[in-house]
């Protein structure tokens, strides 16, 4: 994996089947990466750990939510998209100030590695 610096208001992009319907396409959103010490002022620091990310809008409007969990958080780097993150939990969906949570992936890069080391990588 390429070093990614995850900084506050980095672009990123989750993706989902949707949870009121079920449309033919896969549904993503734009969000932004936000301060663990953000996302505990609203969630109490014993919830939200150095191997989370948060993720989401101030104002609400756009998260993943019940039904997304296992899917990815990605963003760009260098013209390829990159994985930083695992859709985990949260409260509410898209709610002003309650940000989504996810695994963060460089936490468990060594754990990955060990799980899918033999069977090589594409390319491409």
């Amino acid at each position: 994996m390429a070093n990614i610096c995850i900084t506050p208001l980095l672009l990123i992009k989750i993706s989902s089947s949707g949870t009121s319907s079920y449309p033919d396409q896969l549904q993503e959103v734009t969000i932004f990466v936000v301060k663990n010490e953000r996302c505990k002022q609203d969630y109490g620091a014993s919830k939200i750990t150095q191997n989370m990310l948060c993720a989401g809008l101030d104002k609400g409007g756009k998260d993943s939510c019940q039904g997304d969990s296992g899917g990815p958080l990605i963003t760009e780097e260098k013209g390829k998209y990159v994985q930083i993150g695992v859709v985990s939990w949260g409260y509410f969906c898209a709610s002003p100030n309650y940000y989504g949570v996810y695994a963060r992936v460089t936490k468990y890069l060594g754990w990955i590695s060990s799980e899918v080391g033999g069977y090589g990588y594409c390319s491409t």
